[in-house]
């Protein structure tokens, strides 16, 4: 019986990076990258969509969407893909869900990189606060902020 073998690409290969590798080896790496790319786009991407088309497996939340992604062989990465390839379809429900899905990664993204810079803990929660105010708050709020006619107070739980 044959051992199996998952395949390994080499995402690095086109990067600006020293490659201990031989030119040949190297050409080798970015084909396989190349032929992967090409399936993900024109069978991957246009399964998913087929699929959706189809009213088949339609996600109703974050996991289901990534599960429904994965059946297809693709990523998260290609919410914007996805979402660009069907804009012209009669796929509201996706649309919505692809837009929420951008919308609330991208503050995730947001969220970890101002509280991994935030330099003491006593500022985690204003720092929170801060980010949930420009994401939440009525536009006539933020720009009370910008304009500084609101003024954040801080006050000690102390």
């Amino acid at each position: 019986m044959a051992e199996y073998k998952p395949a390994v690409f080499n995402c690095n290969v086109f990067k600006d990076v020293v490659i201990s590798m031989t030119p040949e080896l190297i050409k080798a790496e970015e084909d396989k990258i190349r032929e992967l790319s090409k399936f993900i786009n024109e069978t991957g991407v246009q399964t998913l969509i087929r699929s959706l088309s189809k009213n088949e497996n339609i996600p109703t939340d974050s996991a289901s969407l990534r599960d429904t992604f994965h059946q297809s062989g693709l990523n998260i990465r290609y919410l914007g893909k996805i979402a660009e390839e069907i804009k012209d379809k009669n796929l509201t429900h996706m649309k919505f869900m692809l837009e929420r899905e951008v919308i609330v990664r991208s503050f995730k993204h947001l969220l970890n990189k101002y509280l991994k810079e935030c330099p003491s803990d006593d500022l985690l929660s204003e720092t929170v606060s801060h980010l949930f105010n420009i994401f939440f708050a009525p536009k006539d709020f933020i720009k009370r902020l910008d304009e500084g006619s609101v003024k954040f107070v801080r006050h000690s739980l102390k």
